[in-house]
């Protein structure tokens, strides 16, 4: 059995998710013990991989400090529904979920009620980045999209149709290119904020030329005043976007909820949005949520990708897949890399 001290992974709920989804994959046993407080995602997460694994389980309840996960059986799920709560998100449940669904050769559907523009993550991320960088690990993913919405009304459906297992692996390779193609930016508010709309199409097709804005108003209130701008910056070579191998830089921002309130908050949101994409542009690699879900693909598989910046949580996740795995990722500058290895060593 493999033992890992949340402490040793300074409590990241991607890396504890991880742990559990490399578990649930490769039928391994695990104990993480010194958890500061289980999260309801990785409560609810544990439970399906339970049940798709057949597996033994101490702890597991909200608020649990250790976790025992003993897996009987190959991953298996056909169904599951997600009902998230107010400080939660769908990116924790696909931590635990996606590695083992992408590898299981087999089709799995997931429902997902709760949000679809949260603080942390929206809707538009999952669409215009992640599902770009898995799809070659699939016949199809399909993004069903029931309801737009904040906390708690929007909806939505994944459904992968898997065409890998554990021995067939693609590596992934994400290569660096710097001929910018277009900037894709997704706008969606409640309709109290409808207002900013135009203003905010203006301010960003005159600092991004290349821009091409969607706007998506939420056609239902929500508890308060909420905007959420999601760009996607596309990269490749002679103005063709690659889409074996994407290259895409993302960056999303919750407005503050004042933004409603007066002008000139308004105006200093957008104007430090338009910054920080400025930044990010400017800089090579991967943002860092990328970089959570596609790690433990190099770590299955091999190949290497370049981030914005080694996180401590980046850290910390190499130091869980490395435990489990027991590989040992390269780390140069901003370049995380695995060798291929044989999965029967695993």
């Amino acid at each position: 059995m493999i033992t890992l001290d949340a402490k040793d992974f300074c409590q990241y709920e991607s890396s504890l998710n991880t742990a559990l989804a490399l578990a649930s994959l490769l039928k391994k046993e695990i104990k993480i013990i010194n958890i500061d407080k289980l999260p309801i995602t990785s409560v609810q997460s544990l439970t399906v991989l339970k049940e798709a694994t057949n597996a033994y389980v101490e702890g597991g309840i909200l608020n649990s400090d250790e976790i025992i996960f003993q897996p009987t059986k190959e991953f298996n799920l056909k169904k599951a529904e997600f009902e998230l709560d107010k400080d939660s998100s769908f990116l924790e449940i696909l931590q635990s979920l996606l590695i083992p669904i992408l590898f299981s050769n087999k089709k799995t559907h997931l429902k997902i009620k709760g949000g679809t523009h949260l603080t942390k993550i929206s809707l538009e991320y999952l669409k215009e980045v992640l599902i770009n960088y898995l799809q070659k690990y699939t016949k199809g993913i399909l993004l069903k999209l029931n309801s737009i919405g904040f906390f708690s009304e929007g909806e939505f459906e994944l459904i992968i149709d898997s065409k890998t297992n554990l021995n067939n692996i693609e590596p992934i390779n994400i290569q660096y290119h710097s001929n910018l193609i277009g900037i894709k930016t997704h706008l969606t508010l409640t309709n109290d904020l409808e207002k900013y709309a135009k203003p905010i199409r203006q301010l960003l097709e005159l600092s991004f030329p290349e821009i091409t804005i969607i706007t998506l108003p939420k056609s239902k209130k929500c508890e308060k005043s909420c905007l959420v701008l999601d760009s996607f910056a596309l990269f490749g070579k002679d103005d063709n976007f690659d889409n074996k191998s994407p290259y895409i830089k993302h960056l999303s921002k919750v407005a503050p909820q004042e933004i409603s309130l007066n002008s000139e908050s308004f105006q200093k949101a957008i104007l430090n949005y338009i910054k920080e994409l400025k930044e990010i542009l400017n800089k090579d690699g991967i943002d860092e949520t990328s970089s959570i879900f596609l790690l433990p693909i190099i770590g299955l598989s091999g190949g290497e990708i370049i981030v914005h910046e080694v996180t401590q949580e980046i850290k910390s996740l190499i130091f869980v897949i490395e435990n489990i795995l027991n590989i040992k990722f390269k780390i140069k500058d901003k370049s995380i890399s695995n060798e291929i290895i044989s999965i029967n060593d695993l």
